[in-house]
């Protein structure tokens, strides 16, 4: 039968540890992560009421109809000892996809069907993000539809929230109390940001015409994604823009840029953008504001250095635009200015 096993190798490629992740039926590991600390966090299954970590730590599950039960487990990065583990059961099949974490912090996609942690999942495999401090449950989160989903992908940024990308073939995906609508006929993409709090913060889901898949996705501090994937048709659209196009409508690979927090937009002054001449210096003009599709983020103002005009005025803390200095008709009768509005994604 089948078993697992975590080895640590060294830069030249010879062998620190190895720890064998077994019992006398089938168990898998389908995810490994190192944490900042050097720990070593497994996700998988196992089939067995038991299971055997090196011969010697016997880690008990409750799963004794036959499937498989969901596994997490660090290991000390050094020596390849055991630290703590979760197990998952609902006495169906359920399978710990992919895992993250830092410190005492771990966050675990699971798969599943029946109840976990009090959630129901629907007659097909739902995705439970859960999050474990000290090996203490925190939250967990039910990613779920009338279709099967799949976690493909969990990712945590540098601001502490987490990336979770995955599939779902349902009509409208719900995370939490929110859906995302789609289509039941194709298999759909879904990337989802929640905070440390288990909050969602923004999220999509990719549907059109024909099956995509997302099997990667890496994330830099500015919240920008690189993402591979897979699509069927003739094009590809992300955010309303085609990024792929082809003649064989068949499967085609992609890669692309993306990001859920978007950008600053649409700055505008009121109430107008004229002074009088000859008017005393720091007289108010007006006020800036800027749109941005985040609901959850703000944004600062700053004029960007280098622009000869910027000089004759100041922005207030209020993004109020005021003189510098008293301004005369004859001598400039224009002035053009730059500014930058940026949030946390920049």
């Amino acid at each position: 039968e089948f078993d697992g096993f975590v080895a640590s190798l060294d830069a030249d490629g010879n062998g620190n540890w190895v720890s064998g992740v077994g019992n006398e039926l089938d168990d898998g590991i389908y995810d490994v992560f190192v944490t900042p600390e050097d720990s070593i966090l497994i996700a998988g299954a196992f089939s067995s009421d038991t299971l055997f970590v090196e011969n010697d730590t016997l880690v008990n599950g409750s799963n004794t109809s036959g499937g498989y039960e969901g596994l997490a487990m660090s290991f000390d990065g050094s020596s390849g000892s055991p630290h703590a583990w979760q197990t998952f059961s609902t006495g169906l099949d359920v399978y710990a996809r992919q895992i993250v974490g830092n410190g005492n912090t771990w966050y675990v996609a699971v798969q599943h069907r029946g109840v976990l942690y009090g959630n129901n999942a629907s007659t097909q495999p739902d995705i439970q993000l859960v999050k474990f401090e000290s090996n203490v449950t925190s939250w967990n989160k039910l990613i779920r539809s009338s279709s099967p989903e799949d976690a493909k992908e969990l990712v945590l940024l540098s601001n502490g929230n987490l990336i979770i990308a995955g599939e779902t073939e349902g009509v409208g995906i719900q995370i939490g109390l929110l859906s995302y609508p789609g289509s039941s006929s194709s298999s759909d993409f879904f990337v989802f940001e929640l905070n440390s709090s288990g909050d969602l913060v923004r999220g999509l889901r990719k549907n059109q015409s024909g099956d995509e898949s997302i099997n990667a996705i890496a994330a830099n501090s500015l919240e920008e994604f690189w993402t591979v994937g897979s699509f069927q048709g003739t094009s590809f659209t992300l955010d309303g823009d085609t990024i792929f196009n082809t003649d064989f409508g068949l499967d085609e690979a992609w890669l692309s840029q993306m990001s859920l927090n978007n950008l600053p937009q649409g700055l505008n002054m009121t109430p107008g953008n004229s002074i009088a001449e000859n008017s005393p210096d720091s007289t108010y003009i007006g006020s800036f504001t800027v749109s941005d599709p985040d609901a959850d983020e703000t944004y600062d103002l700053s004029f960007v250095s280098g622009h000869a005009d910027n000089n004759f005025f100041q922005l207030t803390a209020n993004n109020e635009l005021v003189s510098e200095g008293v301004f005369d008709f004859e001598t400039k009768s224009s002035y053009t200015l730059k500014l930058r509005a940026s949030d946390s994604r920049g």
